[in-house]
């Protein structure tokens, strides 16, 4: 019986500390997944923000474009 006990702690013992060593990869997985999930989220927030500057900056060229070709002289046409 005593053998039978032995055979058994040695294999729950095992399970165990694999049970223990998968917990331990797959807390890692999480914190890794966990720091990519905020990196990504800053990085979409800078496109976000780079996107609408952008748009800032073409329309202030658009308005000036539209005000600079207003105030510049009209070409007289050539009558033939």
């Amino acid at each position: 019986m005593e053998n039978v006990n032995s055979v058994i702690e040695r294999v729950s013992g095992a399970s165990v500390v694999e049970i223990e060593r998968v917990m331990a990869e797959l807390a890692q997985v999480r914190d890794m997944l966990r720091n990519e999930g905020q990196r990504v989220q800053r990085e979409v927030s800078g496109y976000a923000s780079l996107s609408q500057a952008a748009m800032t900056s073409m329309k202030i060229i658009g308005d000036s474009l539209v005000q600079w070709k207003s105030q510049s002289p009209q070409p007289a046409l050539r009558k033939d």
